[in-house]
């Protein structure tokens, strides 16, 4: 997290703004959001958004692999299993946990 971003994020932020960044969304989409969108964004140094954008790479690096579906089968117990399953899937969630701050999530697709 980068302070003086943060501060300066703070000091400007204004309840019009941010409805007007939910409409933005919401126009500019095929379908209106139906999530609930972050509150704040994160103000990353460079080091950690590379960090973050190498780890993204590799979950998709294995997520996407030919042999996915074959290394994960006894990842999830039998009764959860889904009839018709792909091979890879549609999207994921990814839940980062910052010491001190609520986890964030990301929905990747």
């Amino acid at each position: 997290m980068i302070p003086e971003l943060r501060k300066k994020f703070n000091s400007e932020f204004t309840q019009e703004n941010y409805e007007a960044f939910l409409n933005d969304l919401d126009t500019s989409l095929k379908y209106p959001v139906d999530f609930r969108v972050s509150e704040t964004p994160l103000f990353l140094n460079d080091d950690l958004k590379k960090k973050l954008l190498h780890a993204c790479d590799e979950l998709c690096k294995q997520v996407t692999s030919i042999d996915f579906k074959a290394k994960m089968k006894d990842a999830v117990p039998p009764h959860l299993h889904i009839p018709g399953e792909t091979d890879h899937p549609k999207f994921f969630v990814l839940i980062l946990r910052f010491a001190g701050m609520i986890p964030v999530s990301f929905i990747l697709s």
